[in-house]
């Protein structure tokens, strides 16, 4: 059995069509069920019962990836269709979409905070809600473990799928533009197929949210992972001045949005401040000196 399952080359494309039948057979008797998490448990069992290795499956499911590019593309349809609603409200739009970015990365970067995540933890759960092209060479610019990138994409995308209707009802959103921008910003192009079961115009909107969310993102997340810059000018004279230590919690903040290694040493009475841009080999003492890597504050560097 496993040697006529494994000697066709689209046995991992059959049983992940099969996997997603099912799982729309399912969603028809049991709403709440989402068709991608079922094909994803399906071809996981199947895969674990019958002691077929991935790369056996890989060869064969990796034809069904030649679909991705054309069905993103396809998306273009529906906002062509809805061109003349997204003239008409370009500014609110593109308003909406900032946003939703911002709001996903701030909540990244308070939880990661509150956590005690590391910074490669911190920058590998940024780009969640972006598509997995995009968020894995923004994680892999900023130094975090695409592999779990990918799985937090996808994990987004189907929670987004499933609780998408919940969350607009609970918050009493009706306005068919304000929920495809919150679909498409927040679930990326999973969510997307939801935002077209709802309506045109939430599929046309949430089609455009995937893409411009994913140049955004681009652009905000490394800002978001280098607001080291802009913290030392705000807390700086605060610690310095008026603390005289450099409190843990703080220290552990630097160090989750820049991954900084970061040591406060009282000398003369005066706090100094040392941090090493790890990413830059730049350190920047308290009084906003810039000193070259390995210079003469290297020694008071934590290791």
């Amino acid at each position: 059995m496993n040697a006529v399952m494994t000697d066709s080359i689209f046995f991992g494309a059959v049983i992940s069509v099969a996997g997603y039948m099912i799982g729309i057979f399912l969603k028809k008797k049991i709403p709440i069920l989402n068709p991608l998490l079922i094909s994803i448990i399906f071809v996981i069992a199947v895969i674990k019962i019958f002691g077929i290795d991935y790369e056996t499956y890989n060869s064969g499911a990796k034809y069904i990836s030649y679909l991705l590019t054309p069905a993103t593309v396809c998306l273009a349809v529906p906002l062509y269709r809805q061109i003349s609603v997204l003239r008409e409200h370009a500014k609110e739009v593109f308003i909406g979409i900032f946003a939703g970015v911002i709001a996903s990365m701030g909540s990244i970067l308070l939880m990661s905070y509150l956590f005690g995540l590391t910074h490669e933890q911190y920058v590998t759960l940024l780009p969640k809600s972006i598509t997995t092209a995009i968020g894995m060479g923004v994680s892999e610019e900023l130094g975090g473990i695409q592999t779990i990138t990918v799985a937090v994409i996808i994990i987004t995308g189907v929670i987004g799928n499933i609780i998408a209707e919940w969350v607009l009802k609970a918050f009493r959103i009706k306005e068919p533009i304000a929920k495809g921008l919150a679909i498409g910003t927040a679930s990326h192009a999973i969510g997307t197929t939801k935002a077209l079961e709802i309506g045109e115009i939430e599929g046309a909107m949430s089609s455009l949210s995937v893409a411009v969310a994913g140049l955004m993102t681009v652009v905000t997340a490394s800002i978001f992972a280098g607001m080291l810059w802009f913290l030392i000018k705000r807390v700086k004279n605060f610690f310095v001045d008026n603390v005289g230590i450099f409190p843990e919690k703080a220290r552990h903040f630097f160090r989750l949005i820049a991954g900084t290694r970061v040591k406060g040493y009282v000398k003369q009475t005066n706090l100094v401040i040392v941090i090493e841009l790890t990413f830059r080999g730049v350190f920047v003492p308290a009084d906003g000196r810039y000193i070259a890597a390995h210079g003469v504050f290297a020694p008071f560097l934590e290791e």
